[in-house]
């Protein structure tokens, strides 16, 4: 069995966690990020030639009091024709106007510790031959590193590709 789910889900899914289990799974802190889906453009940079797929940007210069908001150029990431405008903002709603609003979420994404990064690499040995483990918290929290460690979920358990 592939346990895919935030480690925090995973370790409430078990009748009976091992200690290893808790220590590991345990490790792994996730942030509550409000994502809006929205057309509002004036989030990246003014200049199409200075933006980039992943926009950062802070309302001030304190880090620890200062918003920050990372804006997606859809357009860029998904190559969407050109003019559609689509970007996803985490870090909340402001500055958006609020017509161009597509839509709201809120996403998890894994809080990385060194608690959490020296816990990564001892994920393997959860693996049992019965049961394993996946997400994108094997890695940077990337899409990619929950592809990535489905495969090494499915290797521990005998498939071979």
């Amino acid at each position: 069995m592939v346990i895919a789910t935030h480690p925090d889900q995973a370790l409430r899914m078990l009748a009976d966690p091992t200690a290893d289990e808790k220590r590991l799974l345990g490790a792994f802190t996730y942030s509550r990020n409000p994502t809006v889906l929205h057309t509002d453009t004036s989030l990246l940079p003014r200049s199409p030639k200075a933006r980039a797929s992943w926009n950062y940007r802070m309302t001030g210069c304190e880090p620890s009091t200062a918003p920050v908001h990372v804006s997606y150029d859809m357009e860029r990431l998904q190559r969407l024709p050109a003019g559609s405008g689509y970007v996803v903002t985490l870090g909340g709603d402001t500055g958006i106007a609020p017509d161009r609003v597509v839509e709201r979420m809120v996403y998890e994404h894994p809080v990385y510790t060194p608690a959490s990064v020296a816990a990564q690499k001892e994920l393997p040995r959860l693996n049992t031959g019965v049961t394993a483990y996946a997400g994108a918290w094997h890695g940077w929290g990337f899409h990619e590193d929950g592809c990535r460690s489905g495969v090494e979920a499915a290797r521990s358990l005998g498939v071979d590709w």
